[in-house]
């Protein structure tokens, strides 16, 4: 599908991210781990996997953090620079990082342990910035088809399948925006899925948290409906291009209809994002800069603190004409003392 979509590593590579994959799901007891994508750099590209894996031996989080397999961190992602060598996963994303990063706009530089040098500052390396970006775009551009899901009975925050049998769409039906909807809610303007509340305010605090809360409910909706969607710049204009490719000739035969021909929906928000499917099957993958359109413009890095000027050491104080002359010794005076 990707080949036809215009998207290809080339087959030995195709090969290599695969084999790699099943490998990293072999070390870590990852469950459905996919193939997630590819962040450009300014050095070495980042390939990106997704999955999920048990909570043991999480990060020790800040309280307003979600933990893990939780919220904006139900999946784990690792990176590479080469499928063929060591798989490097990186860390939770906490909300400091994710309101953090929709203020700025920065070229990864392909090191993960680089310091993010931007205005205003992001406190944190270059993987804690590269999660939230992943974090970001995953909760914005992901795709399923309507029906697969649903919101779960126990938790209204989480979703479950359908327990009846799941049969896509016809083709001419997967053209359609009202067909898709979204995997994942947006994130907050906390930079979390659920809006957190801290238990340490007062009552009237934990009312005015309570009403915030209601507001930004329609933020955190599951499986959201991707029809009406409207860029964030442009009111009236879609969030999303659909476009068809390869040969949409229908082949009939003995057994069933054939169609070579693929359907491929672009993200205005995050350009980079495509959700490719046929008739059988679909895929969601990110290729790009991990860089949001419209996002602020490159601002320059702030200049470091001036220091404090040394003090001067003491020297031998200069002639100054200024300063009055000094007294001529009388002669007869010095005789006198004597």
């Amino acid at each position: 599908m990707l080949q036809i979509a215009g998207i290809s590593f080339g087959e030995e590579e195709v090969q290599n991210i695969s084999m790699s994959l099943r490998k990293l799901a072999q070390q870590t007891n990852a469950s459905q781990i996919r193939f997630w994508g590819k962040i450009l750099t300014s050095g070495k590209d980042y390939y990106v996997a997704e999955g999920i894996t048990s909570n043991q031996n999480a990060d020790v989080l800040l309280k307003d953090a979600e933990p893990k397999g939780y919220g904006a961190n139900t999946y784990t992602f690792w990176v590479a620079h080469n499928v063929l060598e060591e798989w490097f996963e990186l860390p939770l994303v906490i909300p400091e990082h994710v309101t953090s990063a929709r203020k700025i706009k920065y070229i990864f530089t392909g090191d993960l342990n680089a310091n993010v040098k931007t205005y205003p500052p992001f406190n944190g390396k270059e993987k804690h910035l590269l999660k939230a970006q992943i974090v970001r775009i995953s909760c914005a551009t992901i795709l399923t088809p309507k029906g697969l899901y649903q919101a779960s009975e126990v938790d209204p925050n989480q979703i479950e399948f359908v327990e009846d049998p799941f049969k896509l769409p016809e083709y001419l039906e997967l053209k359609e925006l009202g067909t898709w909807c979204h995997l994942h809610p947006f994130l907050n303007t906390q930079g979390r899925q659920t809006y957190y509340i801290d238990p340490s305010l007062n009552e009237e605090q934990k009312a005015a948290a309570e009403e915030e809360a209601q507001k930004e409910e329609n933020v955190s909706e599951r499986l959201k409906d991707i029809a009406e969607e409207k860029t964030e710049n442009e009111e009236t204009q879609l969030n999303w291009i659909v476009r068809e490719c390869g040969d949409s000739q229908q082949f009939s035969t003995d057994e069933a209809t054939l169609q070579y021909s693929v359907i491929v929906i672009k993200s205005k928000t995050w350009v980079g994002h495509y959700t490719i499917c046929n008739n059988k099957r679909w895929t969601n993958i990110y290729i790009g800069y991990g860089l949001k359109t419209n996002q602020q413009p490159f601002v320059p890095i702030q200049p470091e603190d001036m220091c404090a000027e040394v003090e001067d050491t003491d020297e031998q104080p200069e002639p100054n004409h200024k300063e009055p002359p000094p007294k001529e010794e009388n002669p007869d005076e010095a005789d006198l003392q004597e």
